[in-house]
């Protein structure tokens, strides 16, 4: 430990998270990632394996058709509440969905 400064964080850089100095640290919110790009992949392609139109997704979610369009092109950034939701009418759990994303580190 350097300074206050915990071992790892010259590794967890590559992760999107950030030093500031102080106390506390940011994370990288980009929706450009390449981990956030396989994550909006993965939720199209589970929708599409359930046979789920876009525009169902939307009704059961109780939203409309464009945020499900967005979220899955990367036009929006989806929290952690409407990432379970969707999995709950994909019809998995969210633990799969994380799961299934083979982020070093995570279950798999």
């Amino acid at each position: 430990m350097t300074r206050g400064r915990p071992a790892y964080v010259e590794t967890i850089s590559d992760l999107g998270i950030f030093w500031n100095g102080g106390s506390t640290c940011s994370v990288d919110k980009s929706i450009y990632s390449e981990e956030y790009r396989e994550f909006r992949e993965l939720l199209k392609r589970l929708r599409k394996e359930a046979g789920i139109r876009q525009i169902d997704m939307a009704e059961v979610l109780g939203v409309p058709q464009s945020f499900v369009s967005k979220y899955e092109s990367g036009e929006r950034r989806l929290d952690v509440i409407e990432t379970a939701r969707i999995a709950r009418a994909l019809g998995v759990d969210l633990g799969y969905v994380i799961g299934r994303l083979g982020i070093d580190g995570m279950a798999s």
